[in-house]
C-alpha cells in the first residue's frame, strides 16, 4: 500500500521559544514529520473484476452477450487517489495530523454489475 506520513504545522510563534529565534527566511511557519517516511503503510488493496461473455450465430450475424462484474467482492479499502498522490499527501488517507488523521478520502467503489450486446453483422 501506500506510505503514511503525519505532519504538523508550526508556526514561527510556537517555534520561536525553543529556538531563541524566528524561522530562518522569514518563513512563517515549518511543516515538521511525526512519522519517518517509509516506516507505516496502508493496506493493500485488490480488486476482483470479472467479465463474462457468450456469442451466439445466427447465419452471419453473432450477438454477444456481455456482463461485468466490477469489485466483485465488495472491497471497501481505500482507494489510492488518482495519480497517486492528494492535496494531504500520497494515498488514500489524510495525512494531516489531527482529528481527521488517517481518515480516508477515497475507497473503492462498491460492487456493480454491467450489461451490454455486441451485434456484428
Amino acid at each position: 500500500g501506500s506510505v503514511i506520513l503525519a505532519s504538523y504545522v508550526v508556526t514561527n510563534a510556537q517555534f520561536s521559544p525553543s529556538l531563541g529565534r524566528d524561522l530562518a527566511g522569514g518563513a512563517r511557519n515549518a511543516t515538521v514529520n511525526l512519522i519517518s517516511p517509509g516506516s507505516l503503510y496502508e493496506d493493500r488493496w485488490s480488486q476482483l473484476d470479472v467479465r463474462l461473455t457468450r456469442t451466439f450465430r445466427v447465419g452471419t450475424t453473432s450477438l454477444q452477450g456481455l456482463f461485468d462484474f466490477f469489485n466483485l467482492l465488495n472491497s471497501s479499502a481505500t482507494a489510492p487517489a488518482p495519480g497517486g498522490f492528494s492535496a494531504a499527501g500520497a494515498g488514500g488517507v489524510n495525512t494531516r495530523y489531527g482529528p481527521d488523521w488517517l481518515k480516508p478520502l477515497r475507497t473503492l467503489p462498491a460492487r456493480m454489475l454491467k450489461f451490454g450486446v455486441q451485434i456484428d453483422f
